[in-house]
Formats: C-alpha cells, sequence, structure tokens
C-alpha cells in the first residue's frame, strides 16, 4: 500500500504539457475546437486495469534515463522535471508520428511492440485515476493542442489526443517572428 502510495504521489508531482501539429477542413477544425474539453474540469472515469503494465513500465524506464541524463549533464545543478509531463507531451506528439520519427519516438518512450491504442487508452485512465485520487483536490493538467489559424490538422490526431490525453484544442494567430 505505501509503495503504491509513494507511485501516485510521484506521478501527482508531475503533469502539464501543450503540444501543436498538421486534415480538418474549416468546419470539421472548428466542431474539434468547440468540443474540447475544460481544462480543470472533474476528471472522467477509469479503470486501473486498462492500465497496461508495459505503458507503465516504459514511463518509469524513460523517467530513470531521462534523470540520469540530466545528472550526467548537470551533476552540479538541482534539477526539478516533470519525466510523466515530458512522456504525455511526447505520446501525444506520437499520436501524429509516421516513419522513422515514430520508430525513433517508440524507441525512445519503450512503446515498441506496445499498439498506439494501448499506449493511448493507458494514459488516459491514468489521467483520469490521477484526478479522481483524493476528492477534495481538483488536478489540472494543462495538456493542449494549439494550432496556428487556418493550418489543416489530422481529425485522428485531434480525435486521439482529446479522448487519451483529456487535451484542450485551441487555434491561434502565431506571429511571425522575424
Amino acid at each position: 500500500m505505501q509503495k503504491k502510495l509513494c507511485l501516485i504521489l510521484f506521478i501527482i508531482l508531475l503533469g502539464t504539457t501543450f503540444i501543436g501539429c498538421g486534415n480538418l477542413n474549416d468546419g470539421e477544425q472548428e466542431a474539434a475546437i468547440g468540443a474540447s474539453e475544460k481544462i480543470g474540469k472533474k476528471a472522467g472515469s477509469y479503470n486501473l486495469e486498462k492500465i497496461d503494465k508495459k505503458v507503465a513500465q516504459a514511463n518509469q524506464t524513460f523517467a530513470f534515463d531521462i534523470f540520469k541524463k540530466l545528472n550526467e549533464e548537470d551533476s552540479n545543478n538541482s534539477i526539478f522535471i516533470s519525466p510523466f509531463s515530458i512522456s504525455q507531451a511526447l505520446a501525444m506528439t506520437y499520436n501524429g508520428a509516421e516513419g522513422t520519427t515514430k520508430e525513433a519516438m517508440e524507441k525512445t518512450l519503450g512503446f515498441m511492440e506496445i499498439d498506439p491504442t494501448v499506449v493511448n487508452e493507458s494514459y488516459k485512465n491514468l489521467n483520469n485515476y490521477l484526478g479522481n485520487v483524493d476528492k477534495k483536490i481538483t488536478l489540472n493538467i494543462g495538456n493542449s493542442i494549439w494550432i496556428k489559424e487556418g493550418q489543416v490538422v489530422n481529425r485522428d490526431f485531434i480525435s486521439r489526443n482529446k479522448d487519451g490525453f483529456n487535451a484542450k484544442v485551441e487555434t491561434m494567430d502565431f506571429p511571425i517572428l522575424s
């Protein structure tokens, strides 16, 4: 029980992300954005049995690898990071990756031989579980996708991230930096 509580507390300390990516037409994109869930909304239902052990192990390995690498590079500095936030951001991006990029992400995240649907379902259930651990606490995870106005974005990418990561979708007229 104490081990489970420590794991939960560790995961709760982790948590926010944002992303952008590039086939919706204007009407479909507006519908997707209008249907976005509000950040801070009470977490949905979850099923702990649908948090795949391979995905959990991959996240644990990823976290230790990041800490090890940062310790090698910045051993004299105090560093605070959220490996879970980083893995979520990369997993969201992974939903839109193809070819060698997808393969590299699978290797980095430890998702090789894990069906992407299982990855998304695991994150969905884990996020919803974390949002229900204590009824007195509202967990706000800032997963979001920011799309440049007029940019065409794959509908499945948006859907997988909204469903699996409770990602909010927004459009913005990003300024051109010179």
